[in-house]
């Protein structure tokens, strides 16, 4: 089976949870399935390296996560979101894996995964709701589009 995780962190380069359980599950895969794992070019100039096993496909220089506030940037994921269509339509994959976390990716892999007729399987790592206006407090607006484009992602990663 061809595997293909979409998630904009890579580890070791960083050491998230998200980016540890992407890792485990790719290594372990790629004894018996082809794997690839689509980010931002974490380790270097090469658009696509061998990393443990599996191979990573990057869509661009990575980008900085978090902006002074300490909180994510929407730029880095719309930019992330933005690149994926090339890296995703390049090749033919069995089924996406795409981490829900930030949500514009999940939005550019469930529209590449239409077009390519790839199932797409989102993993959900958490959800927030009305959490979000005490995560933004200074921010409604932003606070409120944040909770609409959670809910509205909801059912796009049960697509075959």
């Amino acid at each position: 089976m061809k595997i293909a995780f979409v998630y904009d962190g890579l580890y070791p380069y960083l050491k998230g949870g998200i980016e540890r359980r992407n890792y485990e599950l790719a290594t372990r895969l790629s004894d018996r399935h082809e794997v690839h794992y689509i980010t931002w070019r974490h380790w270097g100039a090469a658009p696509t390296a061998r990393h443990e096993g599996f191979t990573v496909h990057g869509v661009g220089a990575p980008r900085p996560f978090y902006g002074d506030d300490g909180k994510r940037t929407v730029g880095e994921a719309a930019a992330f979101a933005l690149r994926l269509f090339p890296a995703l339509r390049q090749r033919q994959y069995d089924v996406i894996d795409c981490s829900a976390t930030p949500y514009l990716p999940l939005y550019a892999c469930a529209i590449a995964s239409r077009m390519t007729g790839t199932p797409l399987i989102a993993t959900w790592h958490e959800f927030w709701g009305d959490h979000w206006t005490a995560y933004l407090p200074q921010r409604p607006i932003v606070a409120r589009i944040a909770q609409r484009l959670e809910a509205g992602c909801r059912p796009l990663g049960d697509i075959r």
